[in-house]
């Protein structure tokens, strides 16, 4: 991911760094605005506690409004409130289920909670597969439930989100995707991943003396 940094001119010291979707050109403050101009575009984006001071006005006349929502769920990740973003990102959803922004939005929640908070957002997990399986980051959706059940100890939980991020892989797969050959295999980067995470779960489940994962 592309970073935003604000930089101390005088002394060098990094003051904040705001994560952005894509790579962005050449920037210019304008009022409560930054300005991303590059070859093709140009962009303009909210200066955080501009959107705080809009996002609050537009919620307090309307707790529905559309925009306002969309900006709470930004603040929440900017925050990396990671929890609040998926329950906002839920409630927005079901007020807009065909607003196309918010369900980006939702879909950015769930995969940055997933891998920076699993522990805090995935009691969610139930509430956000019927989605989730609609969307294209499915795949990588199943590989950060696969890591984060593993990094609470649930080890059969995360060998079944495994097991389907490994058919989902499959179906995903494309002549695009960064090929090896290992031990007389054509393998994908996902096909690595898969097989280093399947054995790390064994060798962990029988360190935890969990039999009956073990056993499949």
């Amino acid at each position: 991911s592309s970073s935003l940094l604000t930089i101390d001119l005088n002394s060098g010291e990094i003051l904040a760094d705001s994560k952005t979707e894509y790579v962005l050109g050449n920037l210019v403050s304008f009022q409560n605005h930054i300005i991303s101009h590059g070859a093709n575009y140009l962009t303009a984006f909210h200066q955080v506690e501009h959107l705080r001071k809009i996002t609050a006005e537009r919620l307090e006349k309307n707790p529905q409004d559309e925009k306002g929502l969309r900006f709470k769920i930004m603040l929440h990740l900017q925050d990396e409130s990671y929890r609040e973003a998926l329950e906002t990102s839920l409630e927005a959803h079901q007020v807009y289920p065909e607003d196309a922004p918010i369900r980006n939005l939702l879909t950015r929640a769930v995969l940055d909670a997933f891998e920076r908070d699993f522990e805090n957002t995935h009691q969610l997990a139930t509430d956000l597969a019927t989605f989730m399986k609609a969307q294209p980051q499915y795949g990588e959706y199943l590989r950060r439930m696969a890591a984060g059940y593993a990094s609470l100890g649930d080890y059969e939980k995360s060998f079944d989100a495994l097991l389907a991020f490994a058919a989902q892989a499959r179906l995903e797969r494309s002549s695009e995707e960064d090929l090896v050959l290992e031990g007389g295999a054509i393998l994908t980067s996902n096909d690595r991943w898969i097989r280093q995470k399947s054995g790390e779960l064994l060798e962990l489940a029988a360190e935890a003396k969990d039999a009956d994962l073990v056993s499949q």
